[in-house]
């Protein structure tokens, strides 16, 4: 336990080193002034060498007063703009504060304020010292050094801070980039054992990127022009079912249970029944009044949307039925070929979303002849959405969420025979069972492939993410 002596009126612990060097040692140490209050601390608290024994004080009044001084500074600084509560005393303020909670002098001294300590200002920040200061130099250099020791406690705060975040941002990448390579490991061990085929191609959404494959030469073009054979596309509903149904349940082993589909939607108020700007259409287009049947497609005139497949099909029905008519809208390679097959083939380009939906309108049913597995097509929902039925290839997607009734329309194999008896059933039904079905898909499309559905779909899917009660269908 450190002895006390009495030095200047009061009893304190510095022992044979006066308060001077006792506190020009501690600015060294601290590399900033030291205010009275901590010099008087450290001088009057009794040091242990039991960590767990509590403060003692060299005497009552040493506490008393330091208890004063902590109570007149809550009030003093209570008093001050808000803008300033947060800063430091300056040096003046705090001996003034002192002072107040010391009470009357002992001797003509304040009660534990060593008077030449802090007449000797130490400018600890340049290495040089000076022992008379003016009033006014006194308060503007303390002012600087408390600002100066405010600035170095908050920038090692920041410091600090931003080396706790860049340490957590590095682990965060680790276990994302551990979690990456599990993932890729787990799907390569997968496509090399056969259980699952390479993911879908990039372009299933029904988007064309081998547009520049389809403006390749006429011979190349027409190269697979009868499609593919009934076993081809065999292979291909199986290969679109194991990549595309089947990838997150089978692949990546997610139960089923918690695999949910949100399909597209379209605008139902938009794309309605409207016989009236069919037929005020199909004037303006030169459609005959005497045809018995209207056909229509939509989109890029390009191959593998099963255009060489609808081509020949229509040139070898346009023989045997004078009065049936196709209506040709989108532009592409085939867009010329069509105009070829001559005045029962009505070709329109290019068309705005006002166009389409008077071109659905204006048919009796819709024929999307695509080659390839893809995702949903939204010409299917928007002709639907009109009115429609739907003559389509059959593929999963198509099947397991457009055409999911024989009530819907008609599928066929992609290839050139199964399409012709397609259009010839078609052609025997007629108009009127045309109509009926087109009611049913028109039913069917409302309850399923609405804008507003799919918005719904997705608000609950961001719900759902930031809050797993929602993610429970009921």
């Amino acid at each position: 336990m450190a002895g006390t002596s009495e030095k200047g009126g009061s009893l304190h612990t510095g022992g044979a080193i006066s308060q001077v060097t006792r506190k020009e040692r501690m600015e060294k140490e601290l590399g900033r002034p030291v205010a009275v209050s901590e010099m008087f601390k450290v001088t009057h608290v009794k040091k242990s060498t039991n960590p767990t024994e509590e403060e003692r004080w060299i005497e009552p009044r040493a506490q008393e007063t330091y208890d004063r001084y902590i109570r007149i500074s809550q009030e003093y600084r209570s008093t001050l703009p808000l803008e300033s509560q947060d800063r430091p005393f300056t040096q003046e303020e705090n001996e003034n504060l002192w002072k107040q909670s010391a009470g009357e002098l002992i001797r003509g001294s304040v009660y534990g304020y060593p008077e030449k300590a802090y007449q000797k200002k130490k400018s600890w920040y340049c290495g040089s010292s000076s022992s008379s200061f003016d009033g006014g130099d006194r308060e503007t250099i303390s002012a600087m050094e408390s600002k100066i020791a405010y600035l170095n406690a908050e920038l090692a705060v920041v410091a600090e801070r931003e080396k706790k975040r860049e340490k957590e941002i590095a682990a965060a990448k680790e276990v994302e980039n551990k979690r990456y390579a599990a993932l890729q490991a787990q799907l390569t061990f997968l496509f090399e054992s056969r259980s699952i085929l390479p993911p879908c191609p990039a372009n299933s959404d029904g988007s064309d990127q081998e547009g520049d494959e389809n403006d390749k030469s006429d011979k190349e073009s027409e190269g697979d022009e009868n499609g593919k054979s009934d076993k081809e596309s065999e292979g291909d509903e199986k290969w679109a079912t194991k990549n595309c149904s089947n990838l997150l349940p089978v692949g990546i082993q997610i139960p089923r249970k918690r695999v949910h589909v949100i399909v597209n939607g379209v605008d139902e108020i938009f794309f309605c029944e409207d016989s009236r700007l069919g037929h005020d259409f199909g004037s303006k287009i030169g459609l005959p009044q005497n045809a018995t049947i209207v056909l229509g497609v939509a989109g890029r005139l390009v191959k593998d949307k099963g255009h060489p497949l609808l081509h020949e099909a229509f040139s070898q029905l346009k023989e045997k039925y004078p009065n049936v008519y196709l209506i040709v809208a989108g532009s592409g390679p085939w867009l010329q070929r069509y105009k070829d097959l001559g005045p029962q083939v009505i070709v329109l380009g290019s068309m705005n979303p006002s166009e389409l939906k008077a071109f659905y309108n204006s048919i009796d049913i819709f024929v999307n002849p695509t080659l390839r597995p893809q995702g949903l097509d939204l010409t299917f929902m928007e002709a639907m959405m009109s009115g429609k039925p739907i003559m389509a290839s059959r593929f999963p997607s198509i099947k397991g969420t457009i055409v999911v009734n024989d009530e819907y329309g008609f599928m066929f194999t992609p290839n050139v025979e199964s399409l012709v008896e397609a259009l010839e059933r078609v052609v025997e039904e007629g108009r009127g069972k045309l109509a009926r079905r087109g009611k049913a898909c028109r039913e069917y499309a409302s309850s399923m492939f609405t804008a507003k559905k799919m918005a719904l779909a997705y608000e609950r899917l961001f719900l759902c993410i930031k809050n797993e009660t929602f993610c429970t269908y009921h």
